[in-house]
């Protein structure tokens, strides 16, 4: 269901108050195939890679159709709720426009937007009942019950709620439009990326904080002017000046959420460390791509055992409270059209990306220990995660730009960039 209206409080068609508001569902996943992966006949062995590569561990011989008994120990399953709900999101905005002058118009709105029984293991981190934690000492939690490794539970408990004020004016002149857009916002989830993890597997709760996608201040402002003709000057000048269009974009917006870890890393350990009462957080005279917060800002709480559950790994760090490399790109370009004959034309084009050649620096490295041993099932050993800026290591060091991180290989995030294209219409 939606509503909406659009209301003209003088009457005048220069002032209009507007607001709208809906309820859209989702559908429920994952697919039936998801769960048809509990049968044996469809497990697969995952322990091989590792085992043999790096840890050299050795593994059967393995032919088609005959394969080795698979073993419930080595086999993850998934369990789906049995009264599943499905996910919604319910979206609403109020705001007003205003004419400021003839061609000028001033929109303010206020819009928000929450999700809720979002899917856990489907599109966002799962929830494992019987994770192994980083300290390999300790068995998992139902080893003692449980046949299987891991148990990953979907069910529809994640959430996420955004709140904004948005900002925009917009000119229309004769040959010149002009357009600014500021957008304040915040943004709280428990949707930890599928490629991270929960601090708890066990219980997300922990996990509500800012998203990954959080931007507090976004901005960006565009250009875009049309040449005339020239009408009634010589064909050269015509052909030469008359009929470009150039357009020009600036995007600037504040630094994303960056998560404290005990390790980081697509392997790491999601485990949150302490705040150290009375530390500066960022160090003096701070600036990208080194490290512009202090390590010794954060420290694992006393007795960390790396067990999952356990209070000694329950950080007082919140979720992304960190602020990562703040971006900045101003994009110019120019076209123009020659008409070659009455239906084929010839279309020139010059793009600059980044024409400052702004470093756009990637997230950083949030892990306070480089890695961490466990000589027992009661307490760790952190190997400190110095930072190292002529190594481009260490914690809070960025170490690619965004066009390096993403490979991206022109566009948003890159150095100094430009095109030049021509084109035929007919």
């Amino acid at each position: 269901p939606r509503v909406g209206f659009s209301w003209d409080p003088f009457g005048k068609g220069k002032t209009v108050v507007h607001g709208y508001g809906g309820i859209f569902y989702m559908p429920l996943q994952p697919s039936p195939n998801t769960l048809a992966d509990n049968m044996p006949a469809n497990a697969s062995i995952t322990d091989t890679f590792f085992n043999l590569a790096i840890f050299g561990g050795t593994l059967a011989s393995i032919s088609y159709p005959t394969v080795p008994t698979l073993l419930a120990s080595n086999q993850n399953v998934i369990i789906f709720p049995s009264s599943p709900k499905d996910p919604y999101s319910t979206n609403w905005l109020f705001g007003i426009q205003q004419q400021l002058a003839p061609g000028t118009l001033l929109t303010v709105n206020y819009t928000g937007n929450k999700v809720q029984h979002t899917q856990a293991g489907v599109a966002f981190q799962g929830i494992n009942l019987n994770p192994q934690s980083p300290n390999s000492n300790v068995q998992r939690p139902l080893a003692a019950t449980s046949p299987y490794q891991n148990e990953n539970y979907l069910p529809g408990i994640l959430f996420s709620k955004y709140n904004a004020m948005q900002a925009q004016v917009r000119t229309n002149l004769k040959h010149l439009t002009l357009e600014t857009n500021y957008t304040w916002s915040h943004e709280i989830d428990d949707e930890v990326n599928v490629f991270a993890g929960f601090e708890d597997p066990m219980d997300p709760k922990h996990d509500i904080g800012s998203g990954d996608w959080d931007v507090r201040h976004n901005f960006t402002a565009s250009a875009l002017y049309n040449l005339p003709e020239l009408e009634g000057r010589s064909r050269l000048t015509q052909v030469a000046l008359g009929g470009w269009q150039t357009s020009s974009i600036v995007q600037t917006r504040t630094g994303l959420g960056q998560n404290v870890e005990v390790t980081n890393g697509f392997f790491g350990n999601y485990m949150r460390p302490n705040v150290v009462p009375g530390a500066q957080v960022k160090v003096a005279n701070a600036s990208w791509p080194n490290s512009s917060y202090n390590i010794d800002a954060f420290a694992l709480e006393p007795g960390f055992n790396g067990v999952y559950g356990d209070p000694s790994t329950i950080g007082t760090v919140g979720r992304n409270s960190l602020r990562g490399p703040a971006y900045f790109q101003w994009d110019l370009s120019g076209m123009k059209n020659f008409a070659l004959t009455s239906t084929l034309k010839m279309q020139f084009r010059a793009d600059i990306f980044n024409i400052l050649n702004h470093p756009n620096f990637a997230n950083i490295d949030t892990g306070i220990c480089s890695s961490v041993s466990y000589p027992n099932a009661t307490s760790a050993v952190c190997t400190p995660n110095t930072p190292n800026p002529e190594k481009h290591t260490g914690f809070g060091v960025a170490s690619a730009t965004i066009a390096g991180a993403d490979t991206n290989q022109i566009g948003n995030g890159t150095a100094r960039q430009a095109q030049f294209s021509l084109r035929f219409l007919f």
